[in-house]
């Protein structure tokens, strides 16, 4: 059996599989979450076809902030202020990368155009996502590299007015009372890793002073696997979560081929945290 609670379809802007290719990774019986970058695009379509190959499927949002990622867990019913919320942020996202193409074609005059550059995306919610878009500005650039590239689309970005072009960034506390308000269960994502273009790992010391600090604003879980993770790691997260009664997820943090972590199998740990992630999901079964 597996159990995978952190995967990226097309639907993340740096995800390349569809519904159908991420759930041939998963086989009758098993439970598969998605988790796209702060999009519910995949939903319907994940919880159908999942459905339909006896696969449970768990319905979540991967979200960022400054310094690190959030998970949240849709278990029980679904407020509609969530989906309203949705709808409003991703418009925002669509019309701020539009706005971020133009900026940058005036520096590029060579990048195709807009329609040209989107369709290459292959995004199905038509936006164009921020990988796509620096390696058109890489390809048609003579002296920027893919990840400087990046980097200018990146800074492009923040040029943009925020709340009202640029969609508001998230303070951690902050979104994980939002989360709790629509009544999902907010996890911390990869613990380990740094997140805001950093790279490596983040010291034992470090993650459980963060851990400890969202504990108060409301956190409910820790990923205690995911791509990456060290035995030492899933060890000190177990340990974490046990001490202070949150829940141990799992995850592989799929993204593409290039960027794709062996599943987690529910052999390779220990009984209580299994134990303790099937609690938590069969709750309002």
């Amino acid at each position: 059996m597996i159990i995978d609670l952190h995967t990226h379809s097309y639907y993340s802007a740096d995800g390349q599989y569809s519904i159908s290719e991420l759930l041939d990774f998963f086989s009758a019986g098993d439970i598969a979450g998605i988790t796209d970058h702060e999009t519910i695009g995949g939903w319907e379509e994940f919880k159908i076809e999942a459905q339909k190959r006896d696969i449970r499927p768990v319905l979540g949002v991967e979200w960022f902030t400054p310094t690190c990622h959030i998970l949240s867990y849709f278990i029980n019913e679904i407020p509609q202020d969530f989906f309203d919320f949705m709808v409003a942020r991703r418009n925002l996202d669509k019309n701020c990368m539009f706005l971020v193409y133009q900026d940058i074609k005036k520096k590029i005059p060579t990048l195709p155009s807009y329609e040209k550059v989107l369709a290459l995306n292959h995004h199905p919610e038509g936006i164009l996502g921020l990988p796509a878009l620096a390696e058109a500005v890489s390809f048609n650039s003579t002296n920027l590299s893919q990840i400087e590239a990046e980097d200018l689309v990146r800074k492009e970005k923040r040029k943009l007015p925020m709340g009202t072009v640029r969609p508001m960034p998230f303070d951690p506390e902050e979104l994980i009372e939002i989360i709790n308000s629509w009544g999902a269960t907010p996890i911390l994502a990869h613990p380990y890793r740094k997140s805001g273009g950093q790279t490596g790992r983040r010291s034992k010391d470090e993650v459980e002073l963060r851990v400890r600090t969202l504990v108060k604003a409301g956190l409910k879980g820790v990923e205690f696997f995911s791509g990456g993770s060290t035995e030492d790691e899933v060890k000190h997260i177990l340990s974490l979560t046990g001490e202070l009664g949150l829940i141990p997820t799992i995850g592989s943090d799929k993204h593409s081929p290039g960027k794709t972590a062996e599943v987690a199998k529910v052999e390779k740990f220990n009984d209580l945290a299994m134990k303790r992630i099937m609690e938590w999901l069969t709750l309002s079964i």
